[in-house]
């Protein structure tokens, strides 16, 4: 599926097919359709809407329901996705961007194959990926790819929201002496309180600790830096190179640990396989009335003028699902953005930029080169 496919997509799609869209939205479609990948799927939905014939789900269903199953006796519980997910689709309650549940009856076709590409994403298969501390059987993973976003419920009844490009992997004793889980990217978690099952998070850099809590851990195995960020509770962090060390957070606060490369701090270049370790208070937005570190999982991304073009580039690349191309480097390290982006499509993100800073940009397939 497309990278670039977002809400606003799938609201019009939605809308044309069933002919309720406006002529403003019809405009509006066409000019998301000058991109190739939306154009090609948008098409092939199309195709599957007005087959003639009558189609035959019944081994699609068949295999969506099998799956259903083998989730279930693993322990799996899907939650409802974030707004821009598909499968925000299998909601009883409306969502922002879709229609009811009700309104999909008519179109079991699209739906079913929709949830069969969604549900592909979730894997119970032998894990890939690779820590020290991860449990020597995992049977569950759960992937989310650039540009989505969800949430899913652990057995122990602790809800997990995993943004954009992330993985998370748990042990089938989950919960028999404690509650382990690893984790590669960003989530957020509302972890369920139970003193004799400690949980305990495993990142490439640090282990987390925690009885119950909400707190977000950023732990992309390519970023400068690990964060966990307490809301409520209390956690324990550990850093695998320093095993002797203890650190303790307390709510609104988040620690800071550099990752195993080079960083630049200060203007000073620092090159150490010691973390760099940093406590911070959480960044409070008064203009969103929201905390910076979590606001992803409210479907705000947020911007502040600490970071250049550049430095933003990834967050960017992980919430729209492309991949940003600098000939521009005074674009690149020098304008340092304020601003914040919620259903906005990436078209529309830049061409906000567009207004306070010069550069313009040219988009191919999922490839955006930023130019003079």
């Amino acid at each position: 599926m497309p990278s670039l496919m977002h809400d606003k997509f799938w609201d019009l799609l939605a809308k044309k097919l069933s002919g309720e869209a406006s002529d403003e939205e019809l405009q509006e479609m066409d000019l998301l359709l000058k991109d190739p990948g939306l154009k090609t799927l948008s098409e092939t939905i199309s195709t599957l809407w007005n087959h003639e014939q009558p189609v035959d789900n019944t081994k699609a269903l068949e295999a969506f329901e099998s799956h259903k199953l083998r989730m279930g006796e693993k322990g799996i519980i899907l939650g409802n996705s974030h707004e821009n997910d598909l499968s925000s689709m299998s909601s009883e309650k409306p969502v922002k961007g879709f229609f009811s549940k009700k309104w999909l009856v008519g179109i079991s076709s699209l739906v079913t194959a929709i949830f069969i590409i969604i549900f592909g994403i979730f894997k119970s298969n032998q894990s890939n990926f690779n820590s020290p501390d991860q449990p020597s059987n995992p049977v569950s993973q759960v992937t989310t790819r650039p540009g989505s976003r969800t949430q899913l419920h652990l057995p122990d009844g602790t809800s997990v929201w995993l943004n954009a490009s992330s993985n998370l992997t748990f042990d089938e004793n989950f919960g028999k002496d404690l509650r382990e889980v690893n984790l590669s990217g960003e989530a957020f978690f509302d972890v369920v309180k139970d003193p004799s099952h400690p949980f305990i998070i495993h990142t490439k850099n640090i282990n987390i600790k925690v009885l119950g809590t909400e707190f977000n851990v950023k732990a992309y195995p390519e970023d400068t830096f690990t964060e966990t960020s307490l809301v409520r509770g209390r956690v324990e962090v550990t850093i695998k190179n320093r095993p002797g060390e203890k650190h303790f957070l307390k709510p609104n606060e988040k620690m800071i640990v550099a990752n195993d490369q080079p960083i630049e701090k200060r203007s000073k270049k620092i090159k150490s396989t010691i973390p760099l370790i940093t406590t911070e208070s959480l960044t409070f937005d008064s203009t969103e009335n929201t905390v910076l570190e979590t606001s992803w999982v409210y479907n705000h991304l947020i911007f502040h003028q600490n970071e250049t073009f550049a430095e933003m580039a990834p967050r960017l690349e992980r919430w729209y699902g492309v991949h940003f191309i600098f000939e521009n480097q005074k674009a690149a390290n020098e304008y340092r953005p304020f601003v914040s982006f919620t259903t906005e499509t990436i078209t529309q993100a830049l061409d906000d930029l567009k207004l306070a800073y010069k550069f313009d940009y040219k988009i191919k397939g999922n490839e955006i080169t930023i130019t003079q």
